[in-house]
Parts: C-alpha cells; sequence; structure tokens
C-alpha cells in the first residue's frame, strides 16, 4: 500500500508503534487489530500506536525482536477495508527501532457473509473454569477448527488492560463471551457461557452465513422478530433486544421470555412456570422477579441438561429460607452436576467450583476444599482454586483455612483478580480483628490496578469501588 510506513520504537522495555497513513485512507477505530513483540501480544480495535506495550524480554535474554501487527486501514470514500500485516526484526538491547516491512493483504471484506470471515474474539481468563473447558472441549480441538470456517479466532485475556477498549465497546461483563465481528467491527453474533460442545460447534458453524446484528434488527418481522428479542435479550444485549421487540406485536413465549429478563416482571414470570416453558437462562431472571417460583423450579429438571439443572435447582435453593427444602434442591443440584462429571480433570475443570460450592453448602466443607487443594495440585498458578476455597473457609468461619487460602489467591492473582482477592483477604482479617492489615491489603490491590478511564464500562471499576467501600467502613 503505497504511502504506508511503520516502525516499532522502544527504551526500557516498553515499546509502541509509529504509524503513518496513506492520503485517503483512514485506520478504522472499530475493527480488529494486533501486535505481537517477541512472547508479549496484544489485541485491541483500531490504532493501536498510542498504546505502550511492556516487553521485559527486549532487556533480557533475548537477542532478536520479531514485531507482527495487523492494521485494519479503510478508504476515506467507504469503498475498501483491508487487515493489513506488517512484520520486521532486529537486534535486541535497552533501546532501539525496527522499521518494519511492506505490508502484505491479507483479507478484504466489508460485510461477512459466504466466502468472507469473521473475527471472533474469546474474551477469557485464565482462573475461569468454564473458558478452560471451551478451550478443550471445542477450541483446541480439530472440530473446533472446521467450524470456524476460516473465521478468525482472537483471544482476548480479559485480565488485561490492553482489553478495556474490546470490553467497554462490547459490553462483555461475564467469561467467557465470544463476539463474532465483520470487517468494520460490527457485532455478528456472541455467545455468552459455555453451553456445551455441541450448541457452541453449531454456533461457530453458523457465522459465515450471519449478517450484523443491526442489519438482523432492520430487516426482521414477525416470528423473525421474535426470535431475534428473545435471542438478544438472553445474550444481554439489552437496547438491540429493546429494539427488536418494539417491531413485535406478539404476545407469545418469546417475547415473554425477552420480556421477563429485560424488565423483570412477576406476571411474565408466573405466565412461564404456568405455560410449562422449557428452561433457559430466563429461570435465573423469573426467579428474581418473583423468588416464590424457587418452589416450581423442580419441575422443569426432567430432561434438562447436567448444568443446566444444577444451575436453576442451585439458584432456586439461595431463594428459600435455610431448612430441608433448599437443603434437598442443592441435593438435586450436586447430583445433576456430579452425573455431568467426566472423571477427567482436565474436561471437567469447568464445573470443579461450581460442585466444590454445592457440596460446602450442604455442610460438607472437608470433601469441598479435597476438590479444590486437587484442582490447585494440578494447576498450582491459577487464582480460582484458593480464591473460591477462601470464600468457603470464610462463609464457614474457618478463618485460618480462608487466610491461608486468600493469600495464595492474591499470590496467583492478575488484573482484576488482585482487587477480588484482596477483599476477601481483608474481609477475612476484619473477622479477625486485624483492621489496619485489612487496610493495607486494600490499598495495595488498588495501587496494583489502575482505574479504567472514565469512557470506559468495564468490571474494574466496580471492584475498585467495592474496595473503596470497604475501606471507608474499616474506617481508612
Amino acid at each position: 500500500m503505497t504511502g504506508l510506513s511503520a516502525a516499532f520504537v522502544w527504551a526500557g522495555g516498553v515499546g509502541h508503534l509509529v504509524l503513518t497513513i496513506p492520503p485517503g485512507s483512514h485506520i478504522n477505530p472499530t475493527a480488529p487489530s494486533s501486535l505481537g513483540v517477541n512472547e508479549a501480544a496484544i489485541s485491541g480495535a483500531g490504532d493501536l500506536s498510542a498504546w505502550k506495550v511492556p516487553i521485559t524480554t527486549l532487556t533480557a535474554d533475548a537477542t532478536q525482536v520479531v514485531v507482527v501487527t495487523e492494521v485494519p486501514i479503510c478508504a476515506d470514500d467507504g469503498s475498501t477495508c483491508t487487515l493489513v500485516r506488517l512484520q520486521g526484526s532486529g537486534r535486541a538491547g535497552k533501546r532501539g527501532e525496527i522499521q518494519l516491512h511492506e505490508p502484505v493483504r491479507m483479507e478484504a471484506a466489508v460485510v461477512v457473509g459466504p466466502g468472507n470471515t469473521a473475527t471472533v474474539y474469546d474474551f477469557r481468563a485464565v482462573w475461569c473454569p468454564p473458558c478452560n473447558l471451551l478451550s478443550a472441549e471445542v477450541l483446541d480441538t480439530e472440530a473446533g477448527a472446521q467450524a470456524l470456517h476460516g473465521s478468525k479466532l482472537v483471544p482476548v485475556d480479559a485480565d488485561s488492560s490492553e482489553s478495556w477498549p474490546l470490553k467497554s465497546r462490547y459490553h462483555v461483563g461475564a467469561y467467557p463471551t465470544m463476539i463474532a465481528v465483520d470487517a468494520g467491527g460490527n457485532e455478528l453474533s456472541r455467545l455468552v457461557g459455555y453451553p456445551g460442545h455441541d450448541e457452541t460447534l453449531a454456533w461457530l458453524g453458523s457465522l459465515s452465513s450471519r449478517a450484523s446484528v443491526d442489519a438482523r434488527i432492520a430487516a426482521a418481522q414477525g416470528s423473525v422478530a421474535v426470535k431475534l428479542a428473545r435471542e438478544l435479550a438472553e445474550l444481554g444485549d439489552e437496547d438491540r433486544a429493546r429494539t427488536a421487540l418494539a417491531r413485535v406485536t406478539d404476545d407469545g413465549v418469546d417475547v415473554r421470555v425477552a420480556r421477563v429478563i429485560l424488565d423483570g416482571k412477576a406476571e411474565d414470570a408466573d405466565w412461564l412456570f404456568d405455560h410449562a416453558v422449557p428452561g433457559g437462562d430466563w429461570v435465573y431472571a423469573a426467579l428474581d422477579a418473583d423468588p416464590k417460583l424457587a418452589v416450581r423450579v423442580p419441575a422443569l429438571v426432567p430432561g434438562a441438561k447436567g448444568e443446566a439443572a444444577a444451575g436453576w435447582l442451585a439458584a432456586a435453593a439461595d431463594q428459600l429460607a435455610p431448612g430441608p427444602q433448599a437443603d434437598a434442591m442443592r441435593a438435586g443440584a450436586l447430583a445433576a452436576l456430579e452425573a455431568a462429571r467426566v472423571g477427567d480433570l482436565e474436561l471437567d475443570r469447568g464445573r470443579l467450583t461450581d460442585l466444590a460450592q454445592l457440596r460446602a453448602g450442604l455442610g460438607n466443607r472437608v470433601s469441598a476444599y479435597a476438590l479444590l487443594d486437587e484442582a490447585a495440585a494440578r494447576w498450582p498458578t491459577e487464582f480460582t482454586w484458593p480464591f473460591v476455597k477462601a470464600r468457603i473457609a470464610l462463609d464457614g468461619k474457618d478463618l485460618p483455612t480462608a487466610e491461608t487460602a486468600a493469600r495464595k489467591a492474591l499470590d496467583n492473582a492478575a488484573g482484576d483478580q488482585i482487587l477480588r482477592a484482596a477483599t476477601t483477604l481483608a474481609r477475612v482479617l476484619r473477622a479477625e480483628n486485624r483492621v489496619p492489615e485489612a487496610i493495607a491489603a486494600l490499598n495495595a490491590a488498588l495501587s496494583r490496578v489502575p482505574a479504567p478511564p472514565p469512557d470506559i464500562q468495564v468490571r474494574t471499576t466496580r471492584y475498585r469501588t467495592e474496595a473503596q467501600k470497604l475501606i471507608a467502613e474499616l474506617g481508612g
């Protein structure tokens, strides 16, 4: 591309891109982009040149610096959008500059459809068991690669601040979340959570024929609009779900599901139970809308998959007063989840924390600890296992175990998890009447996790607010 030049410049182990864009062109601010420098990598949207990349390998034992970046460049007249690849290499050192090669055209696409490809952002975290299960059962398999049909999979580390622009733009608040976008960054579809092997493969396989969500809403009528409204509501895309719902005059199952998720009306929740609608994510919204429906949840369980049935029963138990009925539901949830285990720790990874919490909820903390300790022995650097153990121990007033586990979780934590682990540790220390130590732990965590910019909407802000509120409660 004539007129495009680029260099990678670094000093003291921190580097950045320097880009010159040809006249009549611009970097698409919402399309996927990426930068890799030796073992360090970031992914985001648009122009990455303002991002500072910490790269300790440049001053350690590396002898060569290898840089690869992909930049979405569009003509100002809107005629083309091209993802270009730039690369270069040079000698390592405390400071330096590498001129990147002429771009190589990788793909040009305006709309994803037959014959084109999507980019699939996979928002994941190493501490997230369902994320690991998704990778083990689907994404890292041959079947997963075939289902992608050439779509590009871009892992996004949810704990890295570099993920903030993408998480804010696409309103990502749960992990795993996979979002497919076209070359213009327009969302085609998303999958929140891990619904299972077959459902995930089917979703990946559907991407090549998807129009953008906004285009689907604009074209939707009748039953198509009804289904789309429910789909968007279940995915948490509230604004667009309401837009689709406004095109609907129907008052049937899918509309009721969408409304109970969006508005939490008890009358819709009651209607869904009265009409024996098969369970789904709407069950959780219905229980929030009318907690009295908890006693009717067992009727939804026959025929449901283990993880789904377990989730509904556990949520229903949380709505009931402590006693035999709540215990019976937790026992049912535990039995459903135990039945879903395959006996391979790697493949069962996404179920272990739920199993531990259900065991503890039924009074068997020793068994819960044993399960989490087994996972920690297998994956000793992960945050999840000691964090969940600390929470279980704190709930059970087993403070020595809670403190040890919370400190281990803090040692293993990154990003937002530093705040979560420190907040749990502070609550343990408060219970032990060690308030100054609790305040110190929270302040240390806040200093390690910077606040996102005001225009970036991510969970980091919420976790920082919770830590600051706890400091105020402690008198700090």
